[in-house]
């Protein structure tokens, strides 16, 4: 009778523990699933995108299944949520098909708008909104932090320490472009830039362009600094390492954006009087420093560089092409036809500069707001002034990045609909919190 009384209490004793590795390591999983769909090399180097987008659904799926024991009593509420958001999808890809002649139906981008956004809502939902933004948010966070920290070291390494890769690679999808130089695929060098008279790599980190990278560790950095319970300054300063080194103009203002207004906070928050005044004083000088060199920066790309005459051209004759079709574009099956007929006169090449505008010329305003309205809802669902700025600030990414397959932000989506979920219904908000907040970071108390 003892032993069996001394098993049951054992059992016990391990069960929140084993319950704790195993959600540790479904939240890694899905946060690799999530990179690895994030225009990640992996992925893009062979051709793989279908084949990341199946990933990442099918361990989107396996997360629910995991988190069903603690959420079960909640499931239909959850699953319902899925559904509406499923249907109002497919219902704009029926009206993108018919107006379409019925192309592009199968199109990725349907894919991932139409079940892997409900499948990252759900999700969140099945979590709850305390374990996401103190654990899942957090251990995304720390994850990027290392592929920042490694890009960083591997960047300054193959830059002027002149380290040899560990092999090449080469997109099976586009012809006549440069190697790319792998460093046992942690790692890869895309381009490169001349910099006081040097040649040196701009740190692509794991993605297929420097301007990707620095969308995806933007987002990262600002979700950080504006939506987890904690600031990890620790990893925050590899994220910074990895936008700084990508030699990329985004990067830097990326960087002046997320930070300037915290430094306000900071200053207003000192007790003393008359040392906050001083202190204020001096923030009001940097600010307007950053506002007048990154506006320099700005008109100086756009008027001398290949890559920001390209931007402004982009946006210029994007917007141009799309009111030619606005209600539902011109249709995914459509780049051939855009390119000879619009882009061949002012571009050397294929390609968009603006996730806004990719949505905008292919499906027009019926596609484009699958993506304004979780930013909407995002701002809608909060009274934090944490969350508008941290929505402006991906709306920016969005709008200057082409990042509208970047499974990031479709995350970011997903938390979009789940957090004017959870501020509209309290029984989803409070699911038990079953995994402590990792410690790999030390981290000073956030905004929460």
């Amino acid at each position: 009778m003892t032993d069996t009384t001394e098993t049951v209490q054992r059992q016990a004793e391990y069960s929140p523990r084993i319950r704790e590795v195993v959600n540790a390591l479904m939240d890694y999983a899905l946060v690799l699933a999530i990179i690895y769909n994030s225009n990640s090399l992996w992925a893009l180097a062979g051709d793989n995108f279908s084949l990341s987008c199946f990933v990442l659904l099918a361990v989107c799926m396996a997360y629910m299944l995991c988190c069903w024991r603690e959420a079960r009593h909640r499931l239909h509420r959850v699953g319902s949520a899925m559904l509406v958001l499923v249907l109002a999808t497919v219902i704009g890809q029926l009206v993108m098909a018919v107006s379409h002649g019925g192309s592009g139906y199968t199109n990725g981008t349907w894919f991932q708008y139409a079940l892997i956004v409900p499948a990252l809502m759900g999700c969140m939902l099945m979590r709850g909104h305390e374990y996401v933004r103190k654990v899942l948010l957090n251990r995304l966070v720390v994850v990027a932090a290392v592929f920042a920290a490694i890009s960083v070291v591997l960047w300054a390494a193959s830059s002027f320490l002149l380290l040899p890769p560990s092999h090449v690679e080469r997109l099976s999808w586009v012809h006549n472009v440069p190697p790319i130089y792998s460093y046992a695929d942690v790692y890869y060098n895309v381009q490169d830039a001349h910099v006081l008279g040097m040649t040196v790599w701009r740190n692509s980190s794991i993605f297929n362009e420097p301007p990707c990278a620095v969308a995806f560790y933007g987002m990262v950095l600002a979700i950080d600094l504006y939506i987890g319970k904690k600031v990890h300054w620790g990893a925050d300063l590899c994220i910074i390492g990895a936008l700084v080194t990508s030699l990329s103009t985004g990067g830097a203002l990326y960087v002046l954006v997320l930070l300037v207004p915290l430094l306000w906070k900071a200053m207003l928050h000192v007790q003393r009087r008359g040392l906050r005044y001083a202190l204020l004083s001096v923030a009001a000088l940097v600010s307007i420093a950053a506002v007048v060199a990154g506006t320099r920066i700005v008109i100086s790309k756009m008027a001398t560089s290949y890559s920001g005459q390209t931007h402004l051209l982009d946006f210029t004759e994007g917007f141009r092409i799309w009111w030619q079709r606005p209600l539902t574009g011109f249709g995914f099956d459509s780049d051939e036809y855009i390119w000879t007929h619009y882009m061949s006169a002012y571009r050397d090449g294929m390609g968009y500069t603006s996730g806004l505008l990719f949505l905008l010329i292919h499906g027009g305003l019926v596609l484009a707001l699958y993506m304004i309205v979780p930013f909407v809802l995002l701002v809608l669902g909060s009274h934090d002034w944490h969350m508008w700025y941290f929505a402006g600030f991906v709306m920016i990414v969005f709008i200057t990045a082409p990042v509208q397959n970047c499974a990031f932000l479709l995350l970011v989506a997903a938390y979009g609909y789940a957090s004017f979920i959870w501020r509209y219904s309290r029984r989803m908000s409070s699911l038990p919190l079953v995994a402590r907040t990792p410690l790999t970071h030390e981290g000073s108390e956030g905004h929460a």
